[in-house]
């Protein structure tokens, strides 16, 4: 029987490491480059790219992600808003960055190809529940929201 530390820490490093070579090819960064503390805009979007991605796909906080890089939480964080204006739309439907947006979503899907499902998920749990609450002490009042909802959700 395997702790949960040692599951969490043990998932992490396949995801972390899945995620670097995706979105490093993706970029056609050579992956070393990416802890040197250049700020060439191809480096910066790979970064970027990672940390969100991670963001969303583990429970690692802003300093976890940072050391990853050699980087201050507040680089990621700073990061993070990046991934967010890029994922946007603008009011005449456009996208802000379809470039980005296409990386992004193209890791996703080499991601899941390239880790083990064996590695990263634990088939005790069925599924991933995020909970966003206003008012945490009414805890008795809740919906229960789709994926496509959750994405409309207001940032």
């Amino acid at each position: 029987v395997m702790d949960y530390h040692t599951f969490v820490n043990r998932k992490n490093k396949a995801i972390i490491d899945a995620t670097i070579t995706v979105y490093s090819n993706l970029n056609e960064i050579h992956s070393p480059h990416l802890y040197l503390s250049n700020r060439n805009r191809d480096l910066v979007q790979t970064r970027t790219l990672i940390w969100s991605y991670l963001r969303f796909n583990t429970a690692m906080s802003y300093q976890s992600l940072g050391k990853i890089f050699n980087r201050d939480h507040s680089t990621v964080i700073h990061a993070e808003k990046t991934h967010v204006k890029c994922m946007g739309v603008y009011a005449n439907g456009k996208t802000v960055d379809p470039d980005y947006q296409r990386k992004y979503f193209e890791g996703i899907e080499l991601i899941r190809d390239l880790v083990d499902e064996s590695e990263v998920s634990d088939n005790k749990l069925k599924y991933k529940v995020i909970i966003y609450a206003d008012a945490p002490q009414n805890w008795n009042e809740f919906a229960i929201l789709s994926a496509s909802e959750i994405i409309t959700l207001p940032v």
